[in-house]
């Protein structure tokens, strides 16, 4: 896993939080109820487990907004040497506050795809809604529990690359208005 907070200029990370939250230019959000609605792969309900609104938005090469978001992709991946053959998914997920969470719960445990692959997460916003990360992988053997490994702080300008079998989760701002990131899956 990297985690960096230093790939992007003050100014690129207000460029990209003025794109997304002042303009929303071309971005095609829409209302999901559970967090890993559009995965479709394994998810793992459990203890602590909770689902929550989000707006989602799933972004194509055709769109201005891929093109845009791809360059912020682009310098993580460039700084920290990182290559890659094919892009999975694009997409955009602003997750509201919920006053009522508990800090220590999380949205469903997942993967974003069954097969070989790394997921960058950006986080555009300060919030609190940590992302958390699990010891095992996809597939789990039958009867298996998760286990907690990491959590990590959403700070705008934040970029983390992790193995995209790892079981992770998301949860939901409790004291912030919202959290939003973005989520490209490739090989």
């Amino acid at each position: 896993m990297i985690v960096d907070d230093s790939f992007l200029s003050a100014q690129q990370i207000q460029d990209v939080q003025d794109r997304v939250i002042k303009h929303g230019l071309d971005i095609p959000w829409t209302l999901a109820y559970n967090t890993d609605v559009d995965n479709g792969k394994e998810s793992i309900d459990g203890d602590g487990v909770y689902n929550s609104y989000q707006f989602a938005a799933g972004l194509t090469p055709h769109m201005p907004a891929y093109n845009y978001f791809m360059n912020v992709f682009q310098a993580f991946i460039s700084k920290h040497k990182i290559s890659y053959n094919e892009i999975i998914r694009v997409k955009l997920n602003w997750l509201p506050r919920n006053s009522e969470g508990n800090p220590d719960s999380w949205h469903m445990p997942h993967v974003d795809a069954d097969t070989e692959h790394q997921v960058f997460l950006y986080y555009l916003n300060d919030s609190d809604g940590d992302t958390f990360f699990f010891n095992e992988s996809y597939p789990l053997t039958e009867g298996s529990e998760l286990t907690l490994s990491k959590r990590v702080s959403p700070v705008a300008g934040k970029g983390v690359i992790f193995d995209g079998l790892t079981y992770h989760a998301s949860s939901s701002p409790i004291k912030s208005n919202y959290r939003c990131i973005l989520n490209v899956d490739f090989k």
